[in-house]
């Protein structure tokens, strides 16, 4: 006996199992050797295969009568319709065991044309309307089986309204099989077996007769909601298409997202080729859009009073022009056209709109699969998913049981899993059991469902598919810069706004990016996905220019003269965040809507904060960009892009020539020299040097490459007068030197390294360059920080950060309290034989401190004021903690930030707002301290940076000094780096305060931790 199996998973239509002809011949001869009663019972697949073969070869070629054909083909059922009666009973019971969703009716189209498939008689047929539909709607995306589903069924609708037998045949066809090999024969790839050579060829003639090619098969764009607006996609094409946007068409680039600006029409005119069509986009009165949230694609498109509908998505974005509202979201706001409403769902709620309207959303009823997961990246309409998600099966349980297999494919590699579906006939899978919580690269990946017993089957086709990209291994992006693991498939010339590191790769907040671009590439497919890291913008309106810039994550900007009417643009989709502009709050900007300008009023005047910063609901402060009113002749513009440097600034005297010095944190060094006249310069030109001098506009302009391959450095810019003999360096109107941060990669970091570092920061920096030279070197300081002294000893960094002398009579400064503040935890005898020019030469008195008894609990409530009221009163304190230190210290205080280069900390400028924002927290106690500040009258600035200081003080007595600069940068929202140098010269400049209150909450916690 002759057995014929389904495959797990097989076409919907058995016929189209290609069959060997040795073993077709044998099953022929079976079926007309043996009673087909006897088959259907006992080999179940063999006779609904041989009931079913003589109507696709003969219906309709040779007559319409559908059981003639039956029986002459077996030859032992007769026509007498009680036998008929019985075969049908029989087929049916054996179809329905084998998992072909038979209806219980008998008419014939039902019971043996939705399983068979198209007839031979019938391909012409079926073949020009799926041609004609394709050419004027574009092919069917099979990537999705319920659209693709959605696509055949829409097809022979239209073309072939009269043909029923067709039209029940691609109804049965749940898994969009049709759909799917129409795509295989659009791709030119081969077909599958006797039966589909015959839809293949009546492929060929039905696109011949509408005299085309497949290759002119182009889909009109997709409808997808973008952030917060509507947009379309072009599919990928050789043709160029077009959208009609205002009065005339604009060009759009094929597979790229192309953004509908407000107001949104209800329809778009598009045209590719000969083709013109008009797209639907917004929607009509009383007509809602379902949108998928995390890809944005459309998923279907309803009348409000329908009252119901399905979606393969768990969650959704709501498009109305009527007032609704959601259980999960509440009231729809306005969107970006304010004549829609916009409200985020969650499939299986029930919309209620504003007239009474009642609208439910569920899962689909018929068999379908989605994926459920976050969606970390997009390019286009393609998402790339989390590992942390879950693939999503929907079936009849009463049709082929509550069981199948499911098959993930990806590479080379197979999964197989057995699911069940529950008591609603859902199954949930989640990704972690098929193996994708492992790291690895992101990749596309296919699931197929199965019948059962497929398990290891890899030819076996299936009921239902659905593919998307996932990174395995990476459940979220998270952090401030991001980091991310480097994908094995990772495409730097894809890329964009990312950097490599040892780490992994880092998303770079200063590039000038809107979104961050991860290029990969699996199975020969390149992608270039958009991370999704739900991140604020900020944009930079320059009204000379007339010229939008995203303003990059913590920049200085600078606005001189020409800035006077400039305007920023926050962008942001945190509905509770306020935000704080130059001091003035602006409170719920972001309810209904995502932006929000800031005009020239706010902007054209400096105050005491220089923030441009968002407010969280729970009181963090995210910075987004400082703002520095200055009046620089030197006029300096910097960017540093593509391996290059450039940098313009202003200088009204003659320039004989340039001289370019770059020391590198490795000992490396380069001094070039480029002559502008005539006069020779001593060193040789600098390869790849452009220096252009406009002595008309006056302004110089410079431009080099850089080595990414070099250690970083600090490049400074020296000029020659016309009849000098020596170089002078170039500086700005507050008499800084020019000089710039180059950053780079170190192959061995060791003290010579950290101290070279620490000497490049530890100069002063151009004003109108921020703090470029952080920016760049911060990091590589901060590594060699970590590697030189990985267990946090003072010993190893010694030399390098604290015995540094003061440079070019300024106070050096790098960055201590935020890079290492567990520097100033360390016992008073780490900090001996420092050198006086330091300024940290006391802190070696905190290992001579005299003991005090009974001090106050410095974890209490308020430890500060219960000392200084004890300060007032005691007069036996020993003379290092007695009254007269503090007043000292407020003398050294005060001298530093007036006849020093400290002075910078109380004046207008970057460093002085940082110390502001640092030191404007609210102090109880600060009459009392500043009752030891004489002749303070009037300016509080000295007590708050000696409250401050004593705040650090105690945290580092405790050893929480690494969570109070934490606790500084959530309420500010600025950099640690530039709390950290701001709160480091505020050290220098108040020492005295830090060893006195330093010495005195060590002893008060040592004291306490012995009581306890």
């Amino acid at each position: 006996m002759v057995t014929l199996r389904t495959g797990a998973g097989s076409t919907p239509f058995i016929l189209d199992m290609p069959v060997p002809p040795g073993l077709q011949q044998a099953a022929e001869k079976a079926l007309k050797s043996y009673s087909i009663f006897m088959i259907l019972d006992k080999f179940p697949t063999l006779g609904v295969w041989g009931v079913l073969l003589p109507l696709s070869r003969n219906y309709a070629e040779d007559g319409k009568h559908v059981y003639r054909h039956i029986t002459s083909f077996l030859g032992r059922v007769s026509d007498d319709q009680q036998e008929i009666e019985m075969l049908k009973s029989r087929y049916r019971q054996a179809a329905r065991r084998i998992g072909l969703p038979i209806p219980t009716s008998n008419q014939p189209t039902g019971l043996f044309f939705a399983a068979m498939g198209p007839a031979k008689a019938q391909l012409e047929v079926l073949a020009n309307a799926l041609v004609w539909m394709a050419l004027h709607h574009g092919p069917p995306a099979t990537e999705d089986t319920a659209s693709a589903r959605a696509w055949q069924r829409r097809a022979v609708a239209r073309r072939c309204p009269n043909h029923t037998r067709i039209q029940a045949t691609v109804r049965f066809d749940q898994s969009a099989h049709i759909a799917q090999r129409f795509d295989y024969w659009r791709r030119g790839e081969a077909a599958n077996g006797e039966r589909e050579d015959l839809l293949f060829d009546a492929y060929d003639r039905a696109i011949a007769s509408f005299h085309r090619k497949r290759s002119d098969i182009v889909a009109p764009p997709k409808v997808l909601w973008s952030g917060a607006e509507l947009a379309v996609e072009p599919e990928p094409s050789r043709h160029r298409q077009s959208l009609t946007l205002g009065a005339f068409p604009t060009p759009v680039a094929a597979g790229t997202i192309t953004r509908i600006p407000a107001p949104w029409p209800g329809k778009l005119s598009w045209r590719c080729r000969n083709q013109s069509q008009d797209i639907h986009l917004a929607p009509q009165p009383g007509e809602i859009l379902l949108f998928d949230a995390d890809s944005g694609a459309l998923l279907t498109r309803e009348r409000q009073d329908a009252g119901a509908t399905t979606a393969s998505a768990e969650r959704l974005v709501i498009l109305s022009r009527g007032a609704f509202s959601s259980p999960s979201f509440g009231p729809a706001i306005p969107a970006e056209d304010p004549d829609f409403r916009v409200a985020w769902a969650v499939n299986g709620e029930t919309l209620e709109f504003e007239d009474g309207q009642r609208f439910d959303i569920s899962a689909p009823e018929e068999a379908s699969i989605w994926l459920d997961a976050r969606s970390l990246a997009s390019d286009g309409s393609r998402r790339l998913l989390s590992c942390e998600g879950a693939v999503v099966v929907k079936l009849d349980a009463e049709i082929g049981g509550r069981s199948r297999i499911l098959r993930a494919t990806f590479g080379n590699m197979r999964r197989f899993r057995e699911i069940t579906v529950n008591s609603e006939g859902i199954a949930r899978l989640p990704f972690t059991d098929l193996g994708l919580a492992i790291a690895d690269a992101p990749q596309k990946i296919r699931f197929d469902v199965l019948a059962p017993g497929a398990a290891g089957d890899a030819a076996a086709r299936a009921e239902l598919s659905a593919a998307a990209w996932i990174w395995p291994g990476v459940a979220r992006i998270d952090g401030d810069p991001a980091v991310l693991p480097r994908p094995a498939n990772f495409l730097p010339a894809h890329s964009a706004g990312l950097r490599e590191t040892p780490g992994g790769l880092v998303v770079d907040d200063r590039a000038d990016v809107e979104t961050p671009i991860l290029g990969v590439s699996s199975d020969g497919e390149i992608r270039e996905f958009g991370l999704r890291l739900d991140r604020e913008d900020l944009w930079h309106y320059h009204v000379p220019t007339q010229t939008w810039a995203r303003v990059p994550r913590g920049k200085t900007l600078i606005f001189g003269h020409s800035s006077l009417h400039d305007t920023l643009t926050v962008r942001s989709t945190d509905r509770h965040a306020d935000i704080l502009a130059l001091g003035a709050e602006i409170r719920g900007p972001f309810i209904g809507r995502t932006s929000w300008e800031i005009g020239a009023s706010l902007l054209e005047a400096p105050t005491g904060d220089d923030r441009i910063a968002l407010r969280r609901k729970g009181g963090r402060i995210d910075l987004l960009a400082r703002i520095r009113h200055v009046d620089d002749p030197r006029n300096i513009d910097l960017t540093m892009e593509n391996n290059r440097l450039d940098l313009s600034l202003d200088h009204r005297g003659e320039v004989d020539a340039i001289r370019i010095d770059i020391r590198r944190a490795d000992g490396a060094s380069v001094v070039a020299d480029h002559s502008l006249g005539r006069r020779p310069v001593p060193l040789p030109a600098f390869h790849g040097l452009s220096v252009r001098h406009d002595p008309t506009e006056q302004r110089l302009t410079i431009s080099l490459p850089l080595d990414p391959a070099a250690a970083p450095g600090r490049m400074r810019l020296l000029y020659r007068a016309t009849n000098e003999e020596t170089f002078q360096p170039f500086k700005d109107s507050d008499g800084a030197d020019i000089a710039l941060g180059l950053p780079g990669e170190i192959d061995q970091i060791d003290i010579a390294c950290l101290k070279n570092l620490a000497g490049f920061l530890a100069q002063k920096s151009p004003t109108a360059l921020g703090d470029q030279v952080k920016s760049a070197l911060q990091p590589a300081y901060e590594q060699a920080i970590r590697e030189i002294s990985p267990s946090r000893m003072v010993g190893p960094i010694k030399a390098a950060l604290l015995d540094m002398p003061d440079v070019d009579e300024c106070a050096p400064r790098h960055d201590l309290a935020g890079s290492a503040p567990w520097i100033f935890e360390a016992p008073g005898a780490a900090f001996s034989g420092i050198s006086a020019g330091s300024g940290l030469t006391p802190l070696a008195q905190l290992a001579r401190h005299p003991r005090v008894p009974g001090l106050p609990d410095p974890r209490g409530d308020d430890p500060m004021q219960a000392w200084l009221a004890r300060l007032a009163t005691d007069v036996e304190l020993p003379p290092d903690f007695a009254s007269g230190r503090l007043e000292a210290a407020f003398h050294a205080l005060r001298f530093r930030t007036r006849d020093t280069d400290l002075h910078d900390l109380v004046t207008d400028d970057l460093l002085s707002a940082t110390v502001r924002l640092v030191t404007d927290a609210h102090v109880d106690n600060l009459g009392h301290l500043r009752s030891f500040d004489a002749g303070g009258g009037g300016d509080p600035r000295p007590a708050r940076i000696a409250a401050s200081i004593e705040r650090f003080a105690r945290a580092a007595a405790l050893g929480e000094a690494e969570r109070h600069v934490d606790g500084l940068v959530t309420r500010t929202g600025l950099p640690r780096a530039e709390i950290g140098q701001a709160l480091t010269l505020m050290l220098r400049a108040g020492i005295e305060f830090f060893v006195y209150f330093r010495g005195l909450w060590s002893q008060a916690a040592q004291q306490h931790e012995r009581q306890t």
